[in-house]
């Protein structure tokens, strides 16, 4: 016999989809997307999220639209500034995972990127962590489907030091097997890596540019010196000189035959900039007072962009580039944030006329040019650290609740527009619809606000409890509070709290026991409906005696359920794992099962909508699914149609004629009329 402990974790642990694959007309319109199990697919309308992926390398593609890429090999590309001018929601254009086990660098081109990773694997002898650098190449052309198209393995690889692209050309520096400092050259020609050269070098490599026809190397050794190379002739390139500089810890850019150098001078810092045949001689030098440091530069053909410390905040200082290659400096922007001794390398994107800076976990900070060189942070992008914890929809709102309440304009739901986020004191537990308001449950309380204005608390009550419901008939909540005691055979106590919601205020009406360990609720026409591992249960809380019926059902641990018009619609999973939908009817006094169908997840949340119900959960393969269940005979649901949904995706409602599925952000679909 199952314990409680052992079946709710065993449930969670994985899951198993056992059925036949099943098909019917698809109940979203659209064109084809996806098929799976036979299955017509639905219609995404806009995938709005930020997914879990810190900015650890950041690029600039064609019309300025953002790459992020992680350490862990996991690639997005955001539309970043439209929607940030629009709605500051960000659309995730595309996404590339599993390009690495590690990325080491990434270098950013209008339609491509090389990255070099190091792929581990573990030795099943000594369990020993093995592995090897590999040198990838990603096409970006299409931005929606970016494509890993070629991989060289670098088995005389040992260390890395410095990567630099330009257009096709690749440079790699580090050090061989044999303990001496190289540089490879390859080329990417039709997607397809090809090694060119190797060079033999006389330190290791500190930063490396590349020029038009020149390659830029400065050595992290105590000579403090750098060499120029002559790429004229790729498969024999050649040292043109080597010079000494005159400063440490220097930071180079370059933008075809124009090289620029800064370091610290004294209380703040010096940029340098010339032609790069007559490398380290300037042609022209700025002092900058406001910089005592200098954390990365980038630069196009027209503008510098420089990020350093200034007055221990972060600052972007921007620059013109004239034709005699004399600088112009612009306004500096204060970014109100610290670097906080993290690496900037890699973090600093410069596109036609916006900058990417990213900050990790914290995300991306946008700069935008103006007008005369005046540039402004414009927009910044964040990366959650949580997924929605619940979500509700009222006329065309939308509010998601985590450790804030983000309200959502939906009157055109392929551009969602962000209307207001409201900070809150703890993170949100769980939402209820109330008609035009929305009670919000956290660790201590239940608070009452009104949609169209999340900021003002209308009223609020002191609680201890873990799941809300809300009865719209009798505009009651229900509330599921576990007390920690258990009765005389060690059953905990489970009580059910009603609250009675007005205009400006939240009571207490009573409170009454329910099925022990109850989890799940839905309440309905005056009843309410609790869940646990043994069954089911419905209560009438006007009743003295408030319960009316139970029904037990070995080893199911329900997920989620709807009752509604005296219909039942639930999820649950079995010992072995498998999840099932069950269709089920109340007359008043009994329940009976009308209909059940095994699902390929795990049936985390659900929703109901006239013919069909909507489940989403995560598969056995840790995939999140959206499954779509025809109602059309209640005695034989079947599923219609699965498609694939966003990360940590947890929470699902239906409007008239949208689905919206949140995890980390949302997605929507549009349903058939």
């Amino acid at each position: 016999m199952w314990s409680r402990r052992k079946f709710v974790f065993s449930t969670l642990a994985g899951l198993a989809f056992l059925g036949d694959d099943q098909s019917s007309e698809a109940f979203f319109d659209g064109k084809q997307k996806l098929s799976l199990h036979g299955c017509k697919p639905v219609l995404l309308v806009g995938e709005y999220w930020s997914p879990a992926i810190a900015c650890d390398f950041v690029g600039a593609l064609a019309g300025d639209v953002c790459c992020i890429m992680d350490e862990f090999g996991r690639l997005i590309i955001v539309d970043i500034l439209p929607a940030a001018l629009r709605s500051h929601v960000f659309p995730v254009l595309g996404r590339l995972d599993n390009v690495g086990s590690k990325v080491l660098d990434l270098q950013v081109m209008p339609q491509s990127a090389i990255a070099l990773v190091w792929n581990q694997s573990n030795s099943r002898q000594n369990k020993a962590p093995e592995g090897q650098f590999v040198l990838s190449a990603i096409n970006l052309s299409r931005v929606k489907a970016p494509r890993l198209v070629s991989k060289i393995n670098l088995p005389d690889f040992s260390e890395f030091h410095a990567l630099a692209v330009r257009q096709s050309l690749i440079c790699l520096a580090g050090i061989d097997n044999k303990g001496e400092n190289c540089l490879w050259l390859y080329r990417l020609k039709r997607d397809k890596l090809q090694k060119l050269a190797c060079l033999m070098l006389i330190a290791p490599v500190e930063n490396m540019l590349l020029g038009s026809n020149e390659l830029l190397l400065t050595y992290d050794d105590s000579a403090n010196q750098a060499s120029l190379v002559d790429l004229n002739n790729l498969n024999r390139p050649q040292f043109v000189r080597t010079v000494k500089l005159g400063a440490q810890d220097n930071q180079i850019a370059c933008s075809g035959d124009v090289f620029v150098l800064a370091h610290r001078e004294g209380s703040g810092s010096v940029i340098k900039i010339g032609s790069m045949k007559n490398f380290p001689k300037p042609s022209s030098k700025l002092h900058i007072d406001a910089l005592q440091s200098i954390e990365a530069m980038a630069m196009n053909n027209d503008n510098l962009m420089v990020l350093g410390n200034s007055a221990e905040e972060i600052a972007a200082v921007p620059f013109l580039i004239d034709k005699n290659m004399n600088l112009s400096q612009g306004r500096i922007v204060n970014l109100n944030r610290r670097i906080n001794d993290q690496d900037m390398t890699g973090k600093l994107a410069l596109g036609k006329s916006n900058a990417f800076i990213g900050f990790g976990w914290d995300g991306v900070q946008v700069i935008s040019e103006t007008a005369g060189n005046a540039w402004t942070a414009t927009a910044s992008y964040s990366v959650p650290k949580l997924p929605v914890a619940s979500q509700v929809a009222w006329s065309n709102y939308l509010v998601l609740a985590g450790s804030d309440l983000r309200l959502y304009d939906l009157k055109r739901p392929a551009q969602p527009e962000l209307v207001s986020v409201t900070k809150l004191p703890t993170t949100l537990k769980e939402m209820a619809l109330a008609g035009s308001y929305v009670l919000c449950l956290d660790q201590d309380y239940l608070s009452l606000r009104k949609i169209d204005n999340l900021p003002q608390l209308v009223a609020q009550m002191s609680v201890c409890a873990k799941k809300i419901s809300f009865d719209a008939s009798t505009k009651k909540a229900y509330l599921i509070q576990d007390n920690g005691k258990k009765d005389k055979n060690q059953h905990k106590i489970t009580k059910l709290l009603e609250a009675s919601v007005y205009a400006d205020k939240i009571e207490t009406s009573k409170t009454f026991s329910v099925v022990s360990d109850a989890y799940c609720s839905s309440a309905s026409d005056g009843y309410v409906l609790v869940g646990n591992i043994d069954g089911l249960a419905i209560y009438k809380p006007d009743q003295d005696k408030e319960l009316i019926c139970q029904r037990q059902f070995q080893d199911l641990a329900w997920r989620d359920m709807v009752l509604s018009d005296g219909k039942i619609f639930a999820t649950a999973v079995d010992p072995d794992a498998s999840g099932f939908f069950y269709a089920m009817s109340f007359d008043g006094s009994e329940i009976t099962v009308l209909g059940v169908t095994k699902i390929p997840h795990d049936g985390l949340a659900l929703a109901a909508r006239e013919k069909h119900a909507l489940t989403i959960g995560q598969s056995p393969e840790g995939s999140n699914l959206l499954t779509v269940i025809d109602l059309s005979n209640e005695s034989s649901p079947k599923v219609a149609s699965v498609q694939p949904v966003l990360e940590s995706a947890c929470s699902i409602i239906c409007t008239d004629n949208l689905a919206i599925v949140s995890g980390r952000g949302f997605e929507i679909f549009k349903l058939k009329e």
